[in-house]
């Protein structure tokens, strides 16, 4: 295993070989080069807009990137050189809270609904939206204002991820939540590429295959799923059946999971210090 630590407090990164149990002990002598170079200030916005905070970023595999912020318009493709290109989404969101790209080049992107009691967002949030790379909307998951965990209905979805056989899990059970939300909620949701829904798993709790505000999903090479399971401060790992596999605690209070082509699992540690 290898673990490494930024300097900041407040935001560690932990990283672990999905093929290996046990790594040696990582010496200076050892540690991992990094091929990257900053780009200050890189991605410019239009005119007049400001940036929220960046909740998803996605590679368009030519240089560029789409970005979901929480900030209006809340989702921007930038070109290789960082410049604003397209934009769309203006009004659509409360809390920007889940993006992710589809086998067709589809972009998902979720909504969590306001953290806490805030009568002037009344009637919004609670949904994920499917786009087109042109920016129209082809979908919409969940019922706007409605704050319940059903088959058409979300909690407060924080996560997608997209399946091997194109199927779309969503994360939900955000906190805080108002408190005219359904409190007992927290699971991982499938839908297929349509929006039909499949299944669900999980519910409020720490035991496995339970879940306590679960935040950011990821597929490895097998099709396994892992989930940060934030405030259980663990991940919790799947087979394709969605059957409980393991569970690991050595990453802090996970909010963000990536893999990478080489099956190296990222994961960002948000709180702890």
């Amino acid at each position: 295993m290898r673990e490494m630590v930024r300097a900041k407090p407040w935001l560690a990164f932990a990283l672990i070989s999905l093929a290996t149990v046990v790594l040696p002990a990582q010496t200076a002598k050892t540690a991992l080069t990094n091929p990257y170079r900053l780009l200050e200030e890189w991605g410019e916005l239009p005119e007049g807009v400001h940036w929220g905070a960046s909740i998803g970023i996605i590679p368009d595999g030519e240089g560029g990137a789409w970005l979901h912020h929480r900030s209006d318009p809340p989702i921007i493709k930038l070109d290789s050189d960082g410049k604003a290109v397209r934009t769309f989404g203006d009004g659509m969101f409360v809390q920007a809270h889940g993006f992710c790209m589809d086998q067709d080049g589809n972009l998902w992107a979720g909504d969590s609904g306001p953290f806490g009691d805030d009568p002037s967002k009344a009637g919004r949030g609670y949904q994920f939206f499917k786009f087109s790379p042109q920016g129209e909307l082809l979908l919409t998951l969940g019922k706007a204002g409605v704050s319940i965990a059903g088959p058409d209905t979300f909690i407060a979805p924080t996560a997608c991820a997209v399946a091997p056989n194109g199927d779309i899990l969503i994360a939900d059970g955000h906190f805080p939540r108002p408190s005219t939300s359904q409190q007992e909620g927290d699971r991982i949701v499938r839908f297929t590429s349509s929006g039909k829904y499949v299944n669900s798993w999980g519910r409020k709790g720490s035991a496995p295959g339970e879940f306590d505000g679960p935040h950011a999903l990821a597929f490895d090479s097998k099709g396994r799923l892992f989930v940060a399971d934030r405030s259980n401060n663990r991940i919790q790992i799947f087979d394709r059946d969605m059957r409980f596999v393991d569970e690991w605690k050595q990453f802090g209070r996970p909010s963000g999971v990536a893999i990478a082509g080489d099956d190296i699992l990222y994961v960002a540690d948000s709180d702890s210090c």
